[in-house]
């Protein structure tokens, strides 16, 4: 894992902007590069023990919210169950709730 000023950069993939093409901004990057957010440890399998759980209770929330998904085996995603009624906006609520839920702690 490469490191960039002296912490591990992370996976590339796991940035919160992974479609920026950061080749278009040399100076940013080598001053910035490793300043960048990564994603919260608990929504990471590698660093979250009770993510599978977790996973599973957040495809629970979404099919009780009308979200109608199948959760991958591996934890990493969701294929939708066709057609849904709920708009744009309100699948991207439902997501976020459901995530809130299922890995947002008891705080």
């Amino acid at each position: 894992m490469e490191k960039w000023a002296g912490k591990f950069a992370g996976d590339p993939s796991q940035y919160w902007y992974p479609n920026v093409d950061v080749s278009k901004y040399p100076a940013a990057e080598k001053k910035c590069g490793g300043k960048r957010p990564l994603p919260p440890p608990e929504l990471d399998p590698k660093t979250n023990p009770d993510y599978m759980d977790q996973f599973r209770a957040q495809i629970e929330c979404l099919n009780r919210e009308g979200l109608k998904v199948d959760g991958l085996p591996d934890g990493s995603g969701w294929n939708y169950r066709g057609e849904s009624s709920l708009s744009a906006a309100e699948q991207a609520r439902v997501e976020g709730k459901c995530r809130m839920e299922a890995f947002g702690g008891d705080d």
